[in-house]
């Protein structure tokens, strides 16, 4: 779906479920409104540097691009609102010199990362990655993980609102969860060897 010299970019998504291959408009800011299942299949543009599914109530699937550097530290280099449906954002594309502000919203989400986050500082956001209501995941591979845990919680002063996390290789580093977040409660391995640990909190962990 091509389109050009539009700054900002509405897809209304009503009826049934629909699956477009991409979208392509030159512009920051794409708004996702409707109640049909949508999935965006191709990752989209570095210039889309603001997600907005806010009010879209239908299950959304979209792949972040490359985004570029922001004009200020103090403010994220590419924002996603997810809605009130299950929704699969994911911003791996993303790397670790730029800032996320992702929300999943409502519903079930989970949120797909590829760098090392970054915390707060008195300059600049950090990164800041919320779940929101439902249950909701952060996934990431094995060796993130184990880079945010030697972190000791120092690189996720923003992530919050997630109850699991899922490892997105084979597991063969030790994931601690308290560095990441407090009160998650599962985490999802793949299906191959698994030779990492994974240190929970007290009380039951889902494996």
């Amino acid at each position: 779906l091509p389109i050009s010299g539009i700054e900002s970019l509405t897809v209304n998504s009503t009826g049934t479920a629909s699956s477009i291959g991409s979208v392509v408009w030159g512009g920051a800011g794409l708004t996702v409104t409707g109640d049909a299942n949508l999935t965006i299949g191709s990752t989209l543009a570095a210039t889309a540097t603001n997600i907005d599914a806010s009010t879209f109530s239908g299950k959304l699937s979209v792949i972040a691009g490359a985004v570029g550097a922001g004009a200020s530290a103090a403010v994220a280099d590419i924002t996603v609102q997810g809605g009130t449906g299950n929704d699969t954002l994911n911003v791996a594309a993303v790397g670790a010199t730029r800032e996320l502000a992702v929300n999943g919203g409502d519903g079930d989400d989970n949120i797909t990362i590829g760098a090392v986050l970054a915390g707060a500082t008195a300059v600049t956001l950090g990164d800041v990655l919320v779940g929101g209501d439902g249950i909701d995941t952060l996934t990431y591979t094995s060796g993130g993980f184990g880079g945010l845990t030697a972190g000791a919680g120092t690189l996720t002063t923003g992530v919050s609102g997630f109850e699991s996390i899922a490892v997105s290789n084979p597991l063969a580093n030790t994931i601690a969860l308290a560095a990441i977040q407090a009160g998650i409660s599962d985490v999802k391995l793949v299906g191959a060897s698994n030779g990492g640990a994974i240190t929970g909190p007290a009380g039951s962990l889902t494996v």
